[in-house]
């Protein structure tokens, strides 16, 4: 069990990266988007496997944190992976230029942390990884809509 909860923090030991070991995390979330967009599945869909990775991440950075006694481990990433994934829900058009925006703008959210996402990482255990990431990439997805209508 161990280690099923350190794969599935670390995204696969991305998070054991020397180089950028954030935006490998957030790049692997860019790549489930793409594989489950070949597939064209529903939003719905979308959402619960956004539902499931975050579930199953919070789960498992709960117990790892825990094991590790640190608040927010930099070898947790897949925290950037939901992050990605929800920011994608801005456009739900892979082209890529919409990957290369969302991806864009999720890291520039996730980095700077504007207001409230700074406050989110004092939330409790896997509440306090998770969340400062869901909340960028809704700002994320936010651009992404707008950008979306203007064109």
């Amino acid at each position: 069990m161990k280690k099923w909860r350190q794969l599935t923090a670390t995204c696969f030991y991305l998070g054991y990266s020397p180089w950028a070991p954030g935006t490998l995390g957030s790049l692997a979330g860019l790549g489930i988007v793409i594989f489950f967009s070949f597939f064209k599945i529903s939003v719905t869909i979308y959402l619960i496997l956004i539902g499931l990775i975050f579930f199953l991440g919070f789960l498992s950075t709960e117990a790892f944190i825990r094991e590790l006694k640190q608040t927010d481990p930099q070898v947790v990433v897949v925290d950037e992976v939901v992050g990605m994934m929800i920011a994608m829900l801005g456009s739900l058009q892979f082209d890529w230029k919409y990957l290369l925006g969302g991806f864009a703008f999720f890291r520039l959210f996730d980095i700077w942390k504007p207001f409230p996402i700074h406050r989110l990482e004092a939330l409790p255990g896997s509440w306090g990884v998770m969340m400062d990431d869901v909340l960028a990439g809704i700002y994320a997805a936010i651009c992404l809509y707008f950008i979306k209508m203007l064109r």
